[in-house]
């Protein structure tokens, strides 16, 4: 059964919940690698800005554990994606798995004081030294 013939809003919103979940994943993905190699280069825990200006925060702090949950969160989104072919499956469940995921991505990171401010603001610094 071809469920592109069967038009429905559940498939739709699932699949494009899915594709934003996926595409803000890998972009916090990308980020983060970005502060991980800069984060080699300035080991001290201070990256000097281009403008030579003193960042708020006393040090910036990040670990790997963070990409790992944000990997889960780009997986799960992938999964409902391939998933929402299948309509048998409930929209309700698919959203609360994504929202359950999302919230246990979020406490993981601020728990570990990863913001993505300063994900951002390493990556220009990175990029405006290259």
């Amino acid at each position: 059964m071809n469920t592109l013939m069967n038009f429905s809003w559940e498939w739709t919103i699932g699949f494009v919940a899915a594709l934003f979940g996926i595409f803000f994943g890998i972009c916090i993905l990308v980020a983060g690698s970005v502060a991980l190699i800069a984060w080699a280069f300035y080991p001290s825990g201070k990256v000097p800005s281009i403008d030579d200006e003193e960042k708020d925060s006393a040090s910036f702090s990040f670990h790997l554990a963070e990409l790992y949950v944000i990997a889960i969160l780009v997986l799960s989104a992938a999964l409902a994606l391939f998933r929402s072919y299948y309509p048998e499956w409930p929209f309700v469940f698919w959203s609360s798995f994504a929202v359950l995921y999302f919230l246990g991505c979020y406490f993981v990171s601020d728990v570990a004081q990863l913001e993505i401010r300063d994900l951002l603001w390493r990556a220009k610094i990175y990029f405006g030294r290259l």
